[in-house]
């Protein structure tokens, strides 16, 4: 989440919208906290210093199926899988976009469900 930006409007961070996630086990042994450098995608806020981050609880989260959202632009970039999908919109595939938005349509906002680019469940989402 440190080094991912909107790939038109260049903002950061991008909001992660976890939708699928399974726990796992990992050895954190070794690992300095915080492990993020800039922003903690786990609280949604920006890294300060001389603060204590649950990264030890976030490094257990897998995340098979989640958005990355721009606030910025509205645009949404779909995780399946577990991979992370920030695509122009003229490599996007509209209808497995469209599916994806259906399929979690319950857990995500309107302002992606609705209004968010390059695809939407309004009808009015299409390709820039």
């Amino acid at each position: 989440m440190d080094f991912l930006k909107c790939i038109y409007c260049k903002s950061f961070p991008l909001q992660l919208i976890p939708l699928n996630t399974v726990n796992q086990e990992i050895d954190t042994s070794g690992f300095e906290k915080p492990i993020c450098k800039f922003y903690c995608a786990y609280l949604n806020e920006k890294i300060e210093k001389n603060r204590d981050y649950p990264c030890f609880d976030c490094l257990k989260i897998e995340i098979i199926e989640a958005v990355m959202y721009c606030k910025n632009c509205g645009r949404w970039y779909p995780v399946r899988n577990s991979i992370i999908q920030i695509l122009k919109d003229s490599k996007r595939d509209r209808k497995k976009d469209l599916e994806f938005l259906n399929k979690w349509r319950d857990k995500l906002p309107d302002e992606i469900t609705l209004k968010g680019k390059p695809f939407n469940l309004s009808g009015e989402g299409k390709s820039c």
